[in-house]
């Protein structure tokens, strides 16, 4: 199980640009601490990974 923390700027950025869609990017965003394998790959470098979750046009770029 990992946990999931979005920061207060990028919550308020998508707010603002997504409005009532971003119930569902949140919840796409969250669903991450029960499935912490979701998303594509991007990059790993010394145990660190960068993935990246899309809806529609967007890209959500996120570490673990």
């Amino acid at each position: 199980m990992a946990k999931v923390t979005i920061e207060k700027a990028l919550k308020d950025e998508i707010l603002k640009k997504f409005k009532g869609e971003s119930k569902i990017i949140f919840r796409q965003m969250y669903s991450l601490e029960e499935n912490p394998h979701k998303g594509d790959l991007l990059s790993s470098i010394g145990g660190i990974v960068i993935k990246e979750l899309k809806y529609k046009g967007f890209r959500f770029y996120f570490i673990t």
